[in-house]
């Protein structure tokens, strides 16, 4: 552990990571490596302590002297007078960091787990298609909380891809990307090949979309079904991002369960569509049709 000393609510520090003088020199300098978000919480805990409240220890972050952030647990010890009074406190500081970094990456795992969830449940409970593609933009974009997503459903027979629907996605590249031609080769990995496209920073690979867009991180990830591309999910940011294998993979199901959903819609609708066609048929036939199953009509047309 560390230790840091506060007197009458004033605190001074004498943390190994800067020396005794750099500490007198400025007397703020333990608040100033207090992490931003975190320094509310540490005046409340000071200001609890001064009102002579038991308060318990404090998990918080600090800025170290080579710019990494550390997780401290700050457990402060007041010293009273004779009549009770605090006159002082020290401040027990343990380096939780290997801790607290676990405890944060278990959290952020069952988060995605959940979000991966949601989108399974949205598969199934989903009635038209429409529906579909908005739930699992939503719940995409909580994954990698990214700012723009949208889905392309291919058209196998004049071998493109249009875009079909969009969130955050800026309106000239939605103009600009409508439709996409599967025989460049630029496409032919993510909807020939059935391969995620994952860019931590599109600067790199088209600087000027990225600069048009202000597109800094893009995933492209094939919807497949029954070993077919039926589509793409593209999800953009606005911000460098480093992938983890957890995300690729997270989003790869995603990608399959989005294709499986979209296959069996698309199946249900040409089923709809071939049984009206054969309906209106057979009832403006000017020919007799009957339909017999077990031995019982089941259709008699006009």
């Amino acid at each position: 552990g560390i230790r840091d000393i506060g007197v009458n609510g004033v605190q001074t520090c004498a943390l190994p990571i800067y020396t005794s003088a750099e500490y007198e020199a400025d007397p703020n300098l333990w608040f100033k490596m207090v992490y931003e978000d975190d320094r509310k919480l540490v005046l409340n805990q000071a200001d609890q302590l001064l009102k002579g409240e038991t308060i318990q220890p404090l998990e918080h972050r600090i800025t170290h002297k080579n710019g990494k952030i550390r997780w401290l647990r700050n457990t402060p010890v007041p010293h009273q007078d004779g009549a009770g009074r605090l006159v002082a406190y020290d401040g027990l500081v343990t380096d939780i960091t290997d801790r607290k970094l676990a405890e944060l990456q278990i959290k952020e795992h069952a988060r995605k787990l959940e979000i991966v969830n949601k989108v399974i449940v949205a598969v199934n409970r989903a009635t038209d298609l429409t529906t579909l593609l908005d739930e699992v933009l939503n719940a995409s974009l909580d994954l990698v909380q990214f700012k723009g997503a949208g889905i392309y459903i291919v058209d196998a027979q004049s071998a493109t891809a249009t875009l079909v629907s969009v969130q955050g996605l800026p309106p000239d590249y939605v103009r600009s990307l409508k439709r996409l031609h599967l025989n460049k080769p630029q496409y032919q990995a993510l909807f020939v090949q059935g391969q995620g496209v994952f860019t931590d920073d599109y600067t790199r690979v088209a600087p000027e979309r990225a600069r048009k867009w202000k597109i800094q991180a893009i995933a492209r990830i094939p919807l497949t079904a029954k070993d077919a591309v039926v589509g793409a999910l593209i999800l953009v940011h606005d911000a460098p991002h480093a992938f983890s294998s957890e995300e690729q993979e997270l989003l790869v199901v995603v990608g399959r369960q989005i294709g499986t959903a979209i296959d069996k819609m698309r199946s249900e609708l040409a089923l709809r569509e071939s049984e009206e066609k054969y309906r209106t048929i057979s009832e403006q036939s000017l020919v007799g049709i009957h339909m017999i199953k077990d031995g019982k009509l089941v259709f008699v047309n006009d």
